[in-house]
This record gives C-alpha cells, structure tokens and sequence, in this order.
C-alpha cells in the first residue's frame, strides 16, 4: 500500500510540473503576443503622422495670376 501511495504523489508532483511549465510557457507566449501587437500599433499609427504631411503655396499661371480651382498631387 505504502509504494502505491509513494507512486501517485511523485505522479501528481509530476503532473503539477507539467502544468506550471505550460503555464509559465503560455504566459511568454501572451506576452510575446502583446510585445508583437503593441509595435503593431505604434507602426501604424507612425504611418500615420507621416503621412499628414501638407503642402501650402498659390499655383499660377505663366502670367502670374493664380488659378482657381487646382489640385496639387504630390
């Protein structure tokens, strides 16, 4: 009897390692996870505040006048 009981707490010790491994492995992974998404999110929103970059000035003709109603595509 005694060898029995011997053998099922080494089993549940055991079983209790796998399962604070699994945890401790799932934990790196969500943080992993969170660190890959958090540079996601200040990437884009970096893409962003670049692309606001404005462009000011009067377009003219060759006379000098301005033109009404242009369009400036960078």
């Amino acid at each position: 009897m005694k060898n029995s009981s011997t053998l099922f707490i080494y089993l549940f010790l055991f079983i209790q390692s796998i399962n604070l491994n699994n945890h401790e492995s799932m934990k790196r992974k969500f943080f992993n996870l969170m660190k890959g998404l958090l540079f996601a999110v200040v990437w884009i929103i970096s893409l962003g505040m670049v692309a606001q970059t404005s462009i000011q000035g009067t377009v003219t003709d060759a006379g000098g006048t301005p033109m009404i109603g242009v369009n400036v595509i960078e």
